[in-house]
Order: C-alpha cells, then structure tokens, then sequence
C-alpha cells in the first residue's frame, strides 16, 4: 500500500462519516459517484457560509464586532476556502476510489 492509497483511506473514511457532511447532507454523493465542478461549487457554498456564519457569530460576541466589510470578506475567504480544499484534497481522493469502484 502506498503513502496515496493510505491518504485515501483515510480521508474517505473521514469523509463517509455522518459528521463530516452536517448539516449537508444532500450533498454527499455515493461513494462511487465521481465529485465533479457543479457539486463541488455547491458543496463550497454552503459548508462556507455555514462555517462563515458562526466564525462571524463568535466576532460579533466575544471580539471587536462585525462590519459590511469583515462580513463579505469573511465569507468570501471561507466559500473560497472550502472550494480550494474540495478541490485539491476531497476530489482527488474520493473520485479516486469512485473510479475504482466503478472499475468492478
């Protein structure tokens, strides 16, 4: 097994899990169903402003508040955020065993 197929296993383990795709759930696909653009767009919205949200909740409540500005900055770098990941990290890897599982 190699460093790739270990990193693999365990992302996809990670990300078959029910915790991972709260409150998302509609978005995770079968496993052998390849990640492609459009899910990944919208996977990237939601778990960005979802993330967004509460970073910008904790602002507000314990640091110096939110502004127009820090809000649509802060969103924007997490939407921005999740795409980059979903698509550098979580594609890769789970539309590698989606090929795979498809292969059988």
């Amino acid at each position: 097994m190699t460093a790739l197929d270990t990193l693999e296993k365990w992302h996809n383990r990670a990300s078959d899990t029910v915790f991972v795709w709260f409150p998302f759930q509609g978005l995770r696909p079968t496993p052998a169903t390849p990640l492609l653009l459009p899910r990944r767009l919208k996977m990237a919205a939601c778990f960005g402003l979802y993330y967004g949200a509460f970073y910008l909740l904790r602002q507000q409540l314990w640091d110096d508040g939110v502004t127009w500005r820090s809000t649509v900055t802060t969103l924007g770098i997490s939407v921005a955020g999740f795409f980059v990941w979903f698509s550098l990290v979580t594609a890769p890897l789970w539309n590698r065993r989606a090929r795979r599982l498809a292969g059988r």
